[in-house]
C-alpha cells in the first residue's frame, strides 16, 4: 500500500477494529482452550463481521481459497482413486521389505525426503498433493498415526529453499537479481538441513 499509494476504498469505524480484533483473538483462545473448534469459531466471526458491515457476503465469496480448495479435494480424491486401485497397496509393499524392519520413524523420514525433493522442481501444492496419497497408504499399511506423516508432507511441501523454481519467490527474486542456481545450493542447503532437523526431530518427539 505504501509503495503504490493505494489508499483504503472504506476505512473501519474505530467500533469495527476492535470488533474485528477483538473477535480474531477471543476466537483463538477459544479454541485453544478447546471451548470450541477453531473452524466454527471462524464461521461465527465471519458472520458477525458481516452482521457489523466490515465486510460482505460478495467479498467473502471473491476471497474464497478455492484453488486451494481444489488442491485438497483433489489429494484426497486422488488419495482415494490411488488406494482403491492398487497402485499404494504395489508401491508399498515393493518398500516394506525395505521399512518392515525399521521403525515409523524412519518411513516418516522416506516420505519427508521424498516430498522435500519433489518441492525443488514443482510447486508446494503440486508436490503435496502428488506425495499425501503415498503417505496415506503407507500409514495404512504399517499402521502408524496419520498426523506426523500429514504434517511431514506439508512442512516438507512448503520447505523450497534449494531450488529457484519450486515456489513463486524464489523464482521473483531469481529472475530479478540475476541469481544462478548455485547461489540458491550455497545459501538454501544449509537453511534446508536445519529445519529438517527441527522438523523431524519435533515429529518425532511429539507424535511418534
Amino acid at each position: 500500500f505504501i509503495l503504490s499509494e493505494q489508499k483504503i476504498a472504506r476505512p473501519l469505524t474505530n467500533r469495527q477494529e476492535w470488533i474485528t480484533l477483538g473477535g480474531f483473538l477471543t476466537t483463538v483462545l477459544l479454541a485453544a482452550a478447546d471451548v470450541i473448534s477453531l473452524a466454527i469459531g471462524l464461521l461465527f466471526l465471519a458472520a458477525v463481521l458481516i452482521g457489523v458491515k466490515v465486510t460482505t457476503n460478495g467479498e467473502m465469496k471473491r476471497n474464497l481459497p478455492l484453488n486451494l480448495i481444489i488442491v485438497i479435494v483433489g489429494a484426497l480424491s486422488l488419495a482415494t482413486a490411488l488406494e482403491n486401485s492398487g497402485v499404494i497397496s504395489t508401491t508399498t509393499e515393493a518398500l516394506m521389505p525395505v521399512l518392515s524392519g525399521t521403525n515409523w520413524f524412519v518411513a516418516l523420514v522416506v516420505i519427508y525426503l521424498l516430498t522435500l525433493a519433489l518441492t525443488e522442481f514443482v510447486t508446494n501444492n503440486a508436490a503435496a498433493a502428488l506425495m499425501f496419497p503415498f503417505a496415506y497408504g503407507l500409514v495404512q499399511i504399517i499402521g502408524a498415526p496419520l498426523m506426523p506423516f500429514a504434517l511431514a508432507v506439508a512442512f516438507a511441501a512448503s520447505a523450497s529453499f534449494i531450488s529457484p523454481f519450486g515456489y513463486q519467490t524464489n523464482l521473483l527474486v531469481y529472475n530479478a537479481a540475476n541469481y544462478k542456481f548455485a547461489h540458491f545450493i550455497k545459501m538454501g542447503l544449509p537453511i534446508s538441513i536445519l529445519y529438517s532437523t527441527i522438523v523431524l526431530t519435533l515429529l518425532n518427539v511429539t507424535y511418534l
